[in-house]
């Protein structure tokens, strides 16, 4: 199973890694740590079975010397209706450690904004985790949902 995650946190992209490892060993992961690099690389040609989503990400990589410019919020979000048309045959798991997303004009709650995903992508969207440091709920919920992809 060829994975993507687009994750600007190290320490939540070892760990996200690690629990795929172990629920799926012979998976091949990329790791793709914004907007603009998590969109290319599934505009391309690259074989992609599964992407686990973060849904605020910055638009850039983070490079120390350079600026990363704005922040987005619903970067995650945006990705999917970027590619819903042109790239198909993935499937999505929005995996986040946040309780709500967005700007004050447009604020989504984690259970909103998994219902909007699941209306808006029926044919990729598999489901949204909680994701938290203390417990390892979201590694038991990741692995049912990549046995789901990977039958």
């Amino acid at each position: 199973m060829n994975v993507l995650i687009i994750e600007d946190d190290p320490q939540k992209a070892e760990r996200v890694i690690s629990a795929i490892q172990s629920a799926a060993p012979d998976s091949r992961i990329e790791l793709r740590r914004s907007y603009q690099s998590g969109l290319k690389y599934l505009e391309s040609d690259a074989d992609v079975n599964l992407v686990i989503l973060d849904v605020s990400l910055p638009t850039f990589d983070p490079d120390p010397d350079v600026r990363q410019g704005r922040p987005r919020p619903l970067g995650g979000y945006e990705i999917l209706r970027k590619v819903r048309r042109r790239k198909k045959g993935f499937a999505v798991v929005i995996l986040t450690a946040l309780e709500h997303f967005g700007s004050s004009t447009h604020q989504y709650s984690f259970e909103q904004l998994k219902e909007k995903c699941t209306v808006e992508f029926p044919e990729s969207f598999l489901g949204a985790i909680y994701y938290s440091q203390s417990t390892s709920t979201w590694r038991d919920q990741l692995a049912d949902l990549i046995r789901a992809v990977w039958k």
